[in-house]
C-alpha cells in the first residue's frame, strides 16, 4: 500500500479510495469505489490537509525551501488526487446522484474553507517571508521551477487576503464560499437539464435521415424509460448536431431546436437567475481584491495578461469572420430556396449546410462514418503519437475499471521502454457524465507525490453513442478530431518532466493548455494520416483520394461562421466578466446587446450562457478566448510542419521539448523559443480560407443557377501574441 495508507485510522484502511500503490502505478481502486466511499475519503483529505499545514506552519526548525515550498506539496496532493477520483466516479443511478451531489457540496464547502485557511496561516506566510529575503539575496540556489512554485504560493497568499484587515478579508471569505457554492449550483443545473431534456418520437417511419445507430441508441433509451415503441433522442452534442444535420422531417427538427433552446432557461433547472447573481458576486469579489472586475483577476495569470488585449484579439476576429459568414449564410439560403425552402428558419441551416457540404465536397459527415471504426481510429492515433512522440501505447486489462467498456493501457517510451504514464478511454455516452462535449483529466498527475517523482494516470473521456452488441462502433470525422484533441492534452501530460505536479503536464497558462491539443487535430486532415486507419470497416478500402483533399479543404467550408462564432462565445464571457452587473437586467438582453455585431440575423438566436459550463463554475471565466488564441499558435507551429515535414525530426524534437517543460517556466518565452518569435494570426485565416485564397462554393450548382460565390476575404493586420 502507500504512505498514507499507512498512517490511516483503522476505520479508513478498507476504504478504496487510499488503495493506491506505486505497484499499481496510482490507478484508483475503480472497480471498488461506490458512492458511500465519497464522504469519509474526503473529510480525511481535508483534516489531512488542515493538519499538515499547520504542522509544517508550526515547524520549529529554521524554513528552507524543502520543508516549508515543497513540503505543501504533499497536503495539495493528497487533496487533489482524491478530489479527481471523486469527478470521475459520479454514479448514474439518480438516487445514488443525489448523495453524490450532497458530498460534492460539503466537500468543495470544506475545501475552500481549508485552503482559505493555509493562506491567512500567518506562522505560515513569515516563513515564505524569511525564505523571500534569501531568495532576494541569492542566498538560495533554486532553479526556475522551484522559484516558480514558490512565487505561486506567494500568490496564493496575497489573493486570499493575508495582507487585508480582518474584516475586509472576512468579507473576501464570505463571498467566496457564496460563489462556490453557486457555481457548483450552476454547474448541476447544466448537468441535469442535458440529462433530462429529451425529444420523444413515436412514429418510426418520421426518422427519416437519421443513421440506424442512432435510432437504435434513441429506442433502447426510451425502453429504458418505460417506453416501448418510441424514440428518445436527448441534446447531447453528438446526439444534437447529428440530429439537426440529418432529420429530414423539418417539423422534428423544428421541435428538437426548441427542446435544446430551453434547456437551462426553464423548469426547475432553469440557470438564468442564478447565473445574474454568480457574475455579481464575482465583480464585487474582484473589486475586493483590488481588481476592476473578474476578467482582470483571472486575466492577470494568463498569456494575454489583460482584458484589453483579449478584447482586441476577438474584435480583430470578427472583423475578419463577419464578412465572409455573412456571404456564406447567402450560400445557405439560396441552396436551400433551391430545394423549395423559402424562408430558411433556425432549424433548417445545419440541415442544409449539410447538404451543401456534400454538394460542394462529394461527401457528409454520416457517409464518412464507415471509414472511421472506433478501434481502427484508436490504432492509428496511437501510431500518429508514436511517430511524432515516440510513445508506444500497450494494452492493460489488469488495471481497475471505472465501467466495462474503459479500456486502459501503459504508455512507454518507444525506444527506451521507458514508463511514461498510465492512460484510460472511457468513451461512450451513459448518465452521469458531467455536462460537456469531451475532456481529458489527469485523475493522477506527472509530479512529486510520496517522495518521489511519479508518471501520469490520465483519462480520456467522450460521450459517442454506443453501438448495439456485435456491431461496429462508427465515428464521424469530427468525432475523430475530438480524439486526437483529447490525446493532445494527455501527451502533454505523458510527456512531463517537472518536478512539482502544480507545473506538470497541462497546469499551464490557461491560454496556452489548448495549443497541444489543438494543434493535433491538423494531422486529422492530412490524407497521408488518414490513410493509416481510416479504412472501410467492412472492405478495408481507404477513403478515396478526392474525398481527402476535399476533407483537408473543408476547414474553409463554412469557416467564416465557425470563427465567428467561437468569437462570439469569447466575447459573451469576456463581457459577463467585464461590464457592470449593475447594468444587466437579464441574461436574454445582456447577450443580444453584447453579440448584437456578432451575430448574422435573419433567424432566432438559443441563450447561451445557462448552459455555458465553461465559464460559470468551469474554470475558463474570462479566458474561453483561449481556444482561439491556441489556434493562432497551433496554425503557426503546424505550419512549419507543413513545410518541413509532418514528422520532421528536428522539428518534432523542439515541440516535445516544450511540451516536456510543463508550466514550470514562461509559457510566452517557450512558444516565442519553438517558434522563433512571436506568433502572429497569418497562418491560422490562411489555413481556414479567411485570408489568401477564399473557399469555392460554386462547386455546389447543379443548375444554371450557381449559388454566390464568396469574394476574398479582407486582409487582417498582423498582430503578436505570447
Amino acid at each position: 500500500m502507500n504512505r498514507f495508507w499507512e498512517s490511516l485510522p483503522a476505520h479508513l484502511k478498507e476504504n478504496p479510495y487510499f488503495h493506491f500503490s506505486e505497484e499499481t502505478n496510482y490507478v484508483p481502486a475503480w472497480d471498488k469505489i461506490r458512492v458511500g466511499h465519497a464522504k469519509p475519503a474526503l473529510d480525511y483529505a481535508v483534516e489531512y490537509f488542515r493538519s499538515e499545514v499547520q504542522r509544517i506552519a508550526d515547524n520549529p526548525s529554521a524554513p528552507t525551501f524543502r520543508n516549508t515550498v515543497e513540503a505543501l506539496e504533499k497536503p495539495f496532493g493528497l487533496i487533489g488526487y482524491l478530489s479527481r477520483i471523486f469527478f470521475c466516479a459520479a454514479p448514474a443511478d439518480p438516487e445514488e446522484r443525489k448523495q453524490y451531489d450532497a458530498v460534492e457540496k460539503d466537500f468543495f464547502e470544506r475545501y475552500h474553507e481549508v485552503f482559505t485557511e493555509a493562506f491567512n496561516n500567518r506562522n505560515l506566510f513569515n516563513r515564505f517571508a524569511v525564505l523571500g529575503l534569501a531568495i532576494n539575496a541569492n542566498a538560495l540556489n533554486l532553479n526556475p521551477e522551484k522559484k516558480k512554485l514558490f512565487a505561486m504560493y506567494v500568490g496564493g497568499f496575497r489573493e486570499n487576503g493575508i495582507h487585508m484587515r480582518p474584516a475586509k478579508r472576512e468579507r473576501m471569505v464570505a463571498l467566496e464560499k457564496q460563489i462556490s457554492a453557486l457555481s457548483m449550483q450552476v454547474q448541476q443545473n447544466m448537468r441535469r437539464a442535458e440529462e433530462e431534456s429529451f425529444l420523444t418520437v413515436g412514429d418510426r417511419s418520421r426518422l427519416s435521415g437519421l443513421p440506424d445507430f442512432m435510432i437504435d441508441n434513441a429506442r433502447r433509451r426510451a425502453e429504458g424509460k418505460g417506453l416501448p415503441g418510441q424514440y428518445m433522442f436527448g441534446i447531447t452534442h453528438e446526439v444534437y448536431s447529428t440530429f439537426m444535420r440529418s432529420a429530414d422531417d423539418r417539423e422534428l427538427r423544428r421541435q428538437m431546436r426548441e427542446v435544446y433552446n430551453n434547456a437551462g432557461v426553464s423548469g426547475p433547472y432553469d440557470n438564468r437567475a442564478a447565473i445574474i447573481k454568480l457574475i455579481g458576486l464575482e465583480h464585487r469579489h474582484a473589486r475586493l481584491k483590488g481588481h476592476a472586475n473578474p476578467a482582470a483577476l483571472t486575466l492577470q495569470y494568463n498569456m494575454a495578461r489583460d482584458a484589453k488585449t483579449v478584447s482586441r484579439f476577438l474584435l480583430g476576429l470578427r472583423d475578419a469572420a463577419r464578412p465572409a459568414a455573412l456571404r456564406e449564410m447567402d450560400v445557405i439560403r439560396d441552396f436551400a430556396r433551391r430545394q423549395g425552402i423559402d424562408t430558411l428558419e433556425s432549424w433548417d441551416i445545419d440541415y442544409y449546410e449539410e447538404k451543401l457540404k456534400k454538394a460542394v465536397l462529394g461527401y457528409d459527415e454520416e457517409e464518412l462514418r464507415p471509414y472511421f471504426e472506433l478501434e481502427n481510429v484508436l490504432q492509428g492515433t496511437f501510431r500518429h503519437f508514436e511517430k511524432l512522440f515516440g510513445l508506444r501505447f500497450i494494452p492493460n486489462e489488469t488495471y481497475p475499471k471505472l465501467h466495462p467498456d474503459i479500456r486502459t493501457y501503459d504508455v512507454i517510451g518507444a525506444r527506451s521502454g521507458k514508463p511514461m504514464g498510465v492512460i484510460a478511454f472511457d468513451l461512450f455516452a451513459r448518465d452521469g457524465k458531467p455536462a460537456g462535449i469531451a475532456w481529458n483529466i489527469s485523475a493522477f498527475p506527472q509530479g512529486f507525490f510520496e517522495g518521489k517523482v511519479r508518471r501520469a494516470v490520465d483519462m480520456v473521456v467522450a460521450k459517442f453513442p454506443k453501438s448495439e452488441p456485435g456491431k461496429p462502433n462508427l465515428l464521424t470525422h469530427d468525432d475523430v478530431l475530438t480524439i486526437f484533441h483529447e490525446m493532445g492534452h494527455a501527451t502533454h501530460n505523458m510527456l512531463s518532466q517537472c518536478r512539482y505536479a502544480s507545473f506538470s503536464g497541462t497546469s499551464v497558462d490557461t491560454d496556452f493548455v489548448e495549443f497541444p491539443s489543438q494543434i493535433q487535430e491538423n494531422w486529422a486532415f492530412e490524407p497521408a494520416v488518414l490513410d493509416d486507419f481510416a479504412r472501410h470497416h467492412l472492405t478495408g478500402e481507404k477513403i478515396p483520394d478526392d474525398i481527402k483533399k476535399k476533407i483537408r479543404e473543408s476547414r474553409k467550408f463554412m469557416a467564416g461562421r465557425t470563427v465567428l462564432n467561437r468569437a462570439a462565445r469569447g466575447w459573451l464571457d469576456l463581457s459577463w466578466h467585464t461590464r457592470n452587473p449593475a447594468n444587466i437586467d437579464g441574461v436574454e438582453s445582456f447577450e443580444g446587446k453584447v453579440l448584437r455585431k456578432f451575430r448574422l440575423g435573419g433567424h432566432d438566436h438559443p441563450v447561451l450562457s445557462p448552459r455555458f459550463s465553461h465559464i460559470f463554475g468551469g474554470g475558463y471565466d474570462a479566458a474561453f478566448y483561449s481556444y482561439q488564441w491556441a489556434q493562432i499558435m497551433d496554425s503557426t507551429i503546424f505550419a512549419k510542419f507543413s513545410r518541413a515535414g509532418l514528422y520532421d525530426r528536428s522539428l518534432k524534437a523542439r515541440f516535445r521539448h516544450a511540451l516536456e517543460q510543463g508550466g514550470s517556466g514562461d509559457e510566452g518565452v517557450l512558444f516565442r523559443e519553438l517558434n522563433g518569435r512571436a506568433a502572429n494570426n497569418k497562418a491560422f485565416l490562411r489555413s481556414r480560407g479567411l485570408l489568401g485564397k477564399a473557399f469555392n462554393y460554386a462547386a455546389a450548382a447543379n443548375d444554371n443557377n450557381p449559388p454566390p460565390v464568396p469574394a476574398k476575404g479582407p486582409r487582417f493586420p498582423d498582430k503578436g501574441m505570447g
